[in-house]
């Protein structure tokens, strides 16, 4: 069983993770956004 400052900070953790994870889709789905837009000019 954890106790209640670890399962705080597991919490934490597992937010910032989410957060990390979610920036790095935005990321990528902005990534492949201004890449078709490129592509799209360029052809």
């Amino acid at each position: 069983m954890l106790s209640n400052t670890q399962h705080k900070g597991f919490l934490l953790f597992e937010l910032h993770m989410e957060t990390r994870l979610q920036d790095f889709l935005v990321g990528v789905r902005n990534g492949q956004y201004w890449t078709k837009m490129h592509l799209g000019k360029r052809s």
